[in-house]
């Protein structure tokens, strides 16, 4: 009776064989659940219409050959073969595990070979995601095998010891001769801990060298993720953090515990420690003041109490990154005090562990109640450049590509009006020749050109102002046009310009475009108006620099910029929002137009001849103004919609996704 012959049942995802020690390993016997996971009959098997050898990937038919050799040419009486591939009746190929036992006549002499095989597609598929996930992070991945000691080491762990994956083997030797020997005992002790079932993870702070003779504090936690049908471990996987930098600063908070102790309450910054669930600890008399409640009070206080609801994805985000990476912040928000008012705070964190083993988390808290109000003083100080200040620019041409608004009073004209147009539209026929002329020489020979120009209105009135005018160059040092700062000359005030135009594409820079978000926003939030935004990203444009250069790389921004101006709404506000990304404000437009105008778009940029590079494409992103939004929220709806465009193909328009419809 074949010793499989029990098994003659269906096995969910483990195929029992008996091959044959011939050139084709003939099978003998297979149980019925061949046919569930491969599509074959088990007589399809035996009866040689189907050989075993022909169903494995071409590309693994020699490791598992030299394998086998390997194994028979040994007293070894079972082995595990590294993962490989099975193609099925369908074509398609699955990824197995194959323990195999080596049958021996009385003469010693191989007969047969009994084993399983079994289905790990989809943990091994599991596996290749949880890969792309940690590329994201500082984690380095480790991916051992007890039985064989055989250990899959990705290039972040490598990294963490100053090696090149190149340059490590991929056995257990590679990780155990580089702990420290003195912690080298309690790592197999808690090992064993977890291969006993004694605990529900492998967790172990170790030392280990690093490359360049420096020991690295590592933080090592595991688990078995799959085991044989004799219970024995044959996946264990785990992660490695370097967790030096936390572990110098514990050990220099335990050597200075007096001194720190008197920064602590000297400190200007609020101090907290809290345990994992938010309850204080311990804090200073700084943070005490920030939230204007007293020590008593606080002690009857948690985190949650003084954090409003709006930032609880904000706090998800913080939390991950202090289990990621033992810190979080520096990360913005408010707290709640105790009058009610809400207290702009940043915050920087990291754990720690305590005497007693729990975690807890320090925080550093600072009031920037002064830095709000600065900021909110710049917005007005732009605000009152905008309105008060008259500056315009032009290209080397003389056509106008920015105005600011105290240009469009004291002219009479619109922005409309004046963009694109030679700035002579201003020109009064009193100013003769010789001036211009004086002018253009001195501002093309690269020097500043000042003096008093009599201006024409709309309106055919004039104006008088004094005028600084200079070159303007892009980030190559090219001149690209021309910055004049004017005073209205009664007033007798200078403000440096701050130009809202992107040097190089001569189009809105982001401060501009933050404003008129932020302008936007403000109408649909009052008064109900419609709004969209399209973010576009020039599609593959690191190629163009990496292959032709910088300068052709400003030049497709450029026409880039070129053709979206052509393509856009007189009412559109279009700018650059940073490197190969432009942002187009749509007001009184809704999703569905704004759509079909990023369609517009797409095709005129795949259908425009670009200069030397011939076709090039971009992908975009669009968002509609919904209740609550923010430019943040809107903008970040748009960019996931970006990331979506890119992720599918490129070349696309996809819309930001909202937990209603849009």
């Amino acid at each position: 009776m074949n010793n499989f012959d029990v098994l003659n049942v269906e096995t969910g995802n483990i195929i029992f064989f008996t091959w044959k020690n011939d050139e084709n390993w003939s099978v003998e016997f297979v149980s019925p659940s061949v046919f569930k996971i491969l599509g074959y009959k088990p007589e399809e098997f035996t009866s040689k219409q189907i050989k075993y050898s022909d169903l494995i990937h071409p590309d693994d038919i020699d490791h598992v050959t030299s394998e086998l050799i390997e194994a028979c040419n040994s007293d070894a009486k079972e082995f595990t073969h590294k993962v490989y591939r099975l193609r099925n009746k369908q074509g398609d190929f699955i990824f197995v595990q194959d323990h195999t036992v080596i049958i021996r006549d009385k003469d010693n002499n191989i007969s047969n070979f009994q084993g399983y095989v079994y289905d790990i597609t989809e943990t091994f598929i599991q596996k290749e995601r949880l890969k792309l996930v940690l590329e994201g992070t500082n984690l380095g991945l480790w991916d051992w095998n007890p039985q064989t000691d055989e250990v899959v080491f990705d290039e972040r762990w490598a990294k963490m010891l100053g090696y090149e994956l190149s340059e490590i083997e991929f056995d257990l030797n590679t990780w155990s001769s580089k702990v420290h020997p003195d912690d080298l005992q309690q790592c197999f002790t808690d090992i064993q801990r977890h291969i006993n079932a004694e605990s529900e993870f492998y967790s172990n702070i170790h030392r280990m060298k690093h490359k360049n003779g420096e020991w690295r504090y590592i933080l090592d936690r595991g688990k078995i993720v799959e085991r044989n049908v004799d219970g024995k471990p044959v996946r264990f996987t785990g992660t490695h953090t370097d967790i030096t930098d936390l572990k110098q600063i514990e050990n220099v908070l335990r050597a200075s515990e007096e001194k720190l102790l008197g920064l602590f309450g000297m400190s200007p910054l609020g101090i907290a420690l809290t345990d994992m669930n938010g309850r204080y600890i311990e804090f200073n008399d700084a943070f005490a003041n920030i939230c204007g409640y007293t020590k008593e009070e606080l002690n009857n206080l948690d985190y949650w109490e003084l954090t409003p609801e709006k930032y609880a994805k904000d706090e998800k985000r913080q939390l991950k990154s202090l289990e990621q990476t033992g810190r979080y912040g520096p990360y913005e928000k408010e707290y709640r005090q105790k009058s009610g008012n809400l207290i702009p705070i940043n915050l920087n964190g990291m754990l720690v562990t305590g005497a007693d083993g729990n975690s807890y988390i320090w925080s550093l808290v600072e009031d920037i109640t002064e830095r709000k109000k600065a900021n909110l003083e710049r917005e007005q100080y732009l605000k009152l450049v905008d309105e008060n200040v008259i500056v315009s620019s032009t290209d080397l041409y003389g056509n106008i590509t920015y105005i600011s608004q105290a240009f469009c009073v004291i002219s009479g004209y619109t922005r409309e009006e004046l963009m694109g147009r030679s700035h002579n539209i201003v020109r009064h026929p009193d100013m003769g020749h010789e001036l211009y002329r004086g002018l253009w020489d001195t501002i093309t020979n690269d020097k500043t050109w000042e003096g008093e120009i009599k201006n024409k209105r709309k309106d055919g009135s004039f104006y008088w102002v004094k005028a600084n005018i200079s070159p303007k160059y892009d980030d190559q040092n090219n001149k690209v046009g021309y910055t004049a700062i004017r005073q209205d000359i009664t007033d007798k005030k200078r403000v440096e310009e701050l130009a809202i135009t992107d040097r190089l594409t001569q189009i809105y820079n982001r401060i501009h475009l933050d404003l008129i978000l932020q302008k936007s926003i403000q109408n649909s939030q009052r008064y109900g108006h419609k709004l969209s935004i399209i973010l576009l990203d020039v599609d593959k444009f690191k190629s163009v620099n990496d292959n032709y250069g910088h300068h052709l790389g400003d030049i497709i921004l450029k026409e880039t910029a070129s053709v979206l101006k052509q393509n856009i709404r007189a009412a559109d506000t279009l700018g650059r929002w940073g490197g190969e990304e432009f942002l187009i404000i749509l007001p009184e437009t809704g999703l569905k137009e704004s759509m079909l105008l990023a369609e517009k778009l797409r095709m005129a940029m795949e259908q425009f001849k670009f200069k030397t590079v011939g076709s090039k494409t971009a992908s975009f992103g669009v968002s509609s103004y919904h209740e609550g939004d923010t430019e943040i929220t809107i903008v970040d709806r748009a960019d996931k919609a970006l990331y979506l465009a890119k992720e599918n193909g490129r070349n696309r328009v996809e819309h930001g996704k909202i937990n209603r419809a849009e």
